[in-house]
């Protein structure tokens, strides 16, 4: 099926979609459009909307379940994992973690969910707090880590676990932190991603919080030559969002080519 769309052959439906399963959220990320200028009323989609969705994409290999909000505020969520799994989908979603308890910790594994993307943005509860809005730090920690023990317990596989981090100013001298941390909880994966500004004059979300400003290049390469010497010692592997490696896509790209024009990555907003 790849194949033939590399090929310029038309499919009989797309082999990938995004489904906003919620289009609310229990954080109030500074780097996020929701925070300031929500335009839509808070709704989520019903199981049986998905179902209808999903049964128009014959050909669907891969889903993100996710938009703007948080998927954990829907309770039908792991039928909707379940349903694609049925398929022979790939399900994937990132999440803040905040409602990540061990119910769901299981019902997530049981579904056959393929990864688990947890948005953190720190290694600190305070520039946390800063970041994300809302004084989570500690609670999102031991979800996370209890998830990883649940899923040993239960001698699962998956769903993948990663932690992902939205790079800037701001933050980016924490990201040695949250690579120690991933290794203390027993996470293999961390990513940065781009951050994405312009759209607010209040929100962190501005150009000159960009990791990709040319004043800024010196201290960003040190800090992710740092997360590479710690990842390597740990174990853990540190990549970019996409198919680039960090150093691809923020350190080997400054500062013409993106300077005002960043990108959060394939895969959709953090949420």
């Amino acid at each position: 099926m790849l194949d033939l769309a590399a090929r310029g052959v038309p499919l009989e439906s797309p082999i990938e979609a995004y489904f906003e399963v919620a289009n609310r959220c229990n954080s109030k990320c500074v780097t996020c459009p929701v925070t300031f200028s929500p335009h839509e009323d808070a709704r989520q989609l019903s199981l049986d909307d998905f179902r209808g969705l999903v049964d128009q994409l014959p050909a669907l290999q891969r889903a993100v379940l996710q938009g703007i909000g948080e998927p954990l505020l829907n309770r039908d969520l792991p039928p909707m994992i379940r349903y694609l799994k049925d398929r022979g989908v790939y399900v994937v979603f990132n999440t803040n973690a905040v409602l990540l308890t061990h119910r769901r910790q299981v019902e997530l594994i049981d579904t056959g969910l393929d990864e688990l993307r947890v948005s953190i943005d720190a290694s600190t509860p305070e520039t946390y707090l800063k970041v994300r809005g809302i004084p989570a730090f500690d609670r999102v920690v031991a979800n996370v880590a209890e998830m990883v023990r649940t899923q040993h317990l239960r001698g699962a596989s998956s769903p993948r676990v990663s932690l992902w981090v939205t790079g800037m100013q701001e933050n980016l001298r924490e990201l040695p932190g949250v690579i120690d941390l991933a290794a203390r909880m027993g996470v293999d994966e961390v990513y940065l991603q781009r951050m994405v500004f312009g759209f607010h004059a209040d929100a962190l979300a501005r150009a000159d919080e960009s990791i990709l400003a040319e004043h800024y290049r010196h201290e960003a390469e040190a800090f992710i030559a740092e997360c590479e010497r710690r990842a390597d010692a740990h174990g853990v592997r540190f990549r970019g969002a996409g198919a680039l490696s960090p150093r691809e896509s923020i350190v080997d790209r400054m500062p013409s080519q993106e300077r005002g024009a960043n990108a959060v990555g394939r895969y959709g907003w953090p949420t």
